[in-house]
Formats: structure tokens, sequence, C-alpha cells
């Protein structure tokens, strides 16, 4: 990742669930992204589910719609 390095534009791939490891990526990938890191981010579908987690992913998200990362919950054709 050095900035003269331009050429090649990294890419990150961030799988989250609705547990704290999940919460810690959906962070990291929002510092990636806010470094020009093109990022994408799948999200398990169980992140409907009540709980303290759930409302703490919730907040991540739209945390993450001010930054370029792509949200999807679907893996098929990304």
């Amino acid at each position: 990742m050095n900035p003269l390095n331009d050429h090649q534009s990294p890419c990150v791939a961030v799988l989250c669930g609705v547990h704290q490891a999940g919460l810690q990526a959906a962070s990291a990938a929002r510092q990636l992204a806010s470094h020009g890191v093109r990022t994408i981010m799948f999200v398990d579908d169980s992140s409907a589910l009540p709980g303290h987690n759930a409302q703490l992913m919730l907040d991540q998200l739209s945390l993450l719609r001010f930054c370029t990362v792509k949200i999807t919950k679907n893996v098929q054709g990304e």
C-alpha cells in the first residue's frame, strides 16, 4: 500500500456477522475506506435479529454510509 504504487488499487472484502468480531471488522472496513482502499463489506442476513450487537451493527452501517464502502447482503454476482 505504497502511495507511489498507484497502478495497483488495493481492494478488501470484509465479512461481518452480528458479534463483536463482526463489529470490529465493520470498523476496520470504515478505516480502510477512509484511507482510499476500495472496500466491499458482506453483512450476514441475521443482522435483523434483535439485541445489543444488532443495534451496534446498525450504528456501524450508518457510519459506513459516509464512506465509499460497498455494502451487500448477497455474494452472488459480486
